[in-house]
């Protein structure tokens, strides 16, 4: 029986002796359990390495600056992100929320959290680009705001951005933020999004440029 056992590790490991070696009870359990580790090992590996490399990576890129200005007509926070892949991102959602450092009347120093309402904050499908705007009113934590203000409270501005990859099958999630020196008021966007030919094209090179 061990010999029969012992020749068949060497046989379904490839081994390949070419006859029943080594000679011995205890040296054919250890060629046995070196043989499993083996295969166990490379196993291992290699579904790591599938994990690892079939995992799809986020390309969506953002501007470098946020803005405070005149958009449409209203006072808004923008800035824009684009989908440097160009493939199709289904059911993107864009979530964003401002830092304010601001103290209690103990004394007590606090990070507060406010999340900003967004004028759309999800994409059925987002292939191009992306303006996400917050309108500047009343009950948001920027109006009136000045960017002395947001310096001195020591603001930071989170984007997160979650989505279906249609080319992997599987979600992805992009994570930016702008602190208060990264943004910009009174300024626009130039436009990115050309037509030629009936064809949308975009230049993401110029996704921070503005006039």
């Amino acid at each position: 029986f061990q010999e029969c056992y012992f020749f068949s590790v060497q046989t379904f490991s490839t081994i390949g002796y070419g006859r029943i070696s080594p000679v011995g009870l205890i040296q054919n359990i250890l060629v046995a359990l070196e043989a499993f580790t083996g295969m166990l090992s490379i196993a291992i590996m290699s579904g790591l390495l599938f994990t690892k490399f079939s995992r799809p990576i986020s390309k969506v890129k953002f501007s470098y600056k946020a803005l405070i200005t005149q958009h449409r007509g209203k006072r808004c926070l923008i800035f824009r992100m684009a989908n440097s892949r160009l493939n199709q991102i289904v059911e993107a959602t864009v979530s964003a929320t401002i830092l304010i450092s601001t103290h209690t009347p103990e004394g007590q120093f606090l990070r507060v959290q406010h999340d900003l309402n967004l004028v759309r904050k999800r994409s059925l499908f987002f292939t191009l680009s992306w303006v996400v705007v917050h309108e500047i009113d009343e009950r948001s934590p920027l109006f009136n705001k000045t960017i002395e203000d947001l310096i001195k409270e020591e603001a930071e501005i989170i984007i997160s951005v979650i989505g279906y990859d249609e080319t992997y099958g599987q979600m992805i999630h992009s994570r930016y933020s702008y602190i208060a020196e990264e943004i910009e008021f009174d300024k626009q966007f130039v436009d990115i999004i050309t037509r030629k030919d009936g064809l949308l094209s975009i230049s993401i090179d110029k996704i921070s440029d503005l006039q």
